[in-house]
């Protein structure tokens, strides 16, 4: 009887070990399987918002373009290029928060901290908004109270949009009077700083349910005030999850009659302030050899031709005395090796040679090898990205492409461009009476 038992015994133990084991294989089955499928929706979302930033690119230097064109011909009846700039900054922002969505859903917004000077940037944040009202003659202000001076190691980019998020959503509900930033900031026992900005506007206000919806991509019926405001509940998600990464919060307090007050808390660690860096750094040097601004040469490189041609509308204001195009890499890689150039604007989504492998190879020798490469891509990448440095590239500006983004990028690159201006007039003395405006490659 005990044999009968202890073999029931051991039958049961080996089947309840068998079943154990396959439910672990199958677990782990099921959970490779969900890895691999999220992986292939990632792959998909960021290939869509790759395809979607070429278009948006195109369209937003063609309707530059034709502003430009229709000012210059004295043809803007009924304001017509304020109405194409209105629309195409709304389509604009609309879809790069949308681009932003697929990016996140891949997890490619790995955050870069920096340290950060807390009191500069929000009062930056309130001026270029109180500038812009100003110039619509609007009687809308934006005050603030008393902000310290602190510095704290946090992602400054993020930071810029949370804040610049709330102050454009209370601008939006306010008619008149004023909008008011307050500021708090609370040392904890670990070293860290807990941050809380709170925006305030003056407008009806609503019931602290519906205030609670602004969150809630999914109820947007439920808040008219959004309606006609392009991306703004895409703005306020987008600002919430981002306030999340950064290891705070984004809330909305609202009542009737009051107002809504939207509130971000952000714990970043304390650090040390730099210091500034010297102007004479970051500006050309005032001597007589110092080379003009239209003395530089710059080549635009893109296999698109559309692209090529907005590149070369942002960048001609700039005044460059020569503009040159290369629609590949293998044609960028035989002109910068053939002639020089002081700076190189660089696609990286390209045929045959990309730009991360004709970027490399510029840089292994020819009379372009020590000048500045700004990427210029769709692809969701970040300032220091590994690829990018291996390449030789020095900077990176996103598509759809960002007047000011352009310009800050060939801003802190320009120390660089005029001293590889400065080596090269070393060497040719030869200079143009009549430098060309612009080449095809």
């Amino acid at each position: 009887m005990l044999t009968v038992l202890a073999v029931l015994l051991f039958v049961g133990a080996s089947l309840g070990l068998v079943a154990w084991i396959t439910f672990q294989s199958e677990r782990e089955r099921l959970k490779d399987d969900h890895y691999e499928h999220c992986a292939a929706q990632a792959g998909m979302m960021g290939a869509a918002a790759q395809e979607l930033r070429q278009p948006l690119n195109a369209i937003v230097g063609l309707v530059s373009a034709l502003q430009t064109t229709l000012r210059k011909a004295a043809l803007d009846h009924d304001g017509v290029t304020e109405k194409l700039d209105t629309s195409l900054r709304e389509l604009n922002e609309a879809l790069l928060r949308t681009l932003e969505v697929f990016d996140l859903s891949q997890e490619a917004d790995e955050f870069d901290f920096e340290p950060v000077d807390v009191r500069t940037e929000l009062k930056a944040l309130i001026r270029k908004r109180n500038k812009a009202l100003l110039k619509a003659q609007s009687t809308v202000k934006i005050v603030a109270g008393y902000i310290p001076e602190i510095w704290v190691e946090t992602e400054l980019e993020q930071f810029q949009s949370c804040v610049g998020v709330m102050l454009d959503q209370a601008l939006a509900q306010t008619k008149e009077g004023t909008v008011r930033v307050s500021f708090g900031a609370e040392e904890q026992a670990d070293g860290m700083v807990r941050l809380a900005i709170a925006v305030k506007d003056n407008g009806r206000g609503m019931d602290q349910r519906r205030a609670r919806t602004y969150f809630s991509p999914a109820r947007y019926e439920d808040n008219p005030e959004l309606r006609g405001a392009p991306a703004a509940m895409l703005s306020l998600n987008l600002a919430a999850r981002s306030a999340q990464r950064l290891g705070g919060s984004m809330i909305a307090k609202s009542a009737v009659g009051v107002g809504t007050t939207f509130v971000f808390t952000v714990k970043a660690r304390s650090c040390e302030a730099l210091e500034d860096e010297p102007f004479n750094r970051v500006s050309p040097s005032s001597n007589d050899e110092t080379p003009k601004f239209e003395e530089l040469s710059v080549l635009l490189v893109d296999d698109n031709e559309i692209n090529l041609f907005v590149l070369q509308e942002f960048i001609m204001p700039l005044g460059f005395g020569r503009v040159v195009t290369a629609d590949g890499g293998q044609k960028a890689i035989d002109r910068a090796s053939a002639e020089p150039f002081d700076l190189i604007l660089m696609d990286l989504a390209m045929p045959e040679v990309d730009g991360l492998a004709a970027a490399a190879r510029i840089r292994k020798g020819g009379p372009s090898e020590s000048a500045p490469i700004i990427a210029v891509s769709g692809m969701p990448m970040l300032a220091d990205d590994p690829q990018l440095r291996e390449a030789g590239i020095d900077g990176f500006v996103p598509k759809p492409i960002n007047n000011g983004d352009l310009l800050a990028a060939i801003l802190k690159a320009l120390p660089d461009i005029v001293r590889h201006a400065e080596e090269r007039a070393e060497t040719d003395h030869e200079v143009s009476a009549h430098p060309l405006r612009l080449a095809a490659g």
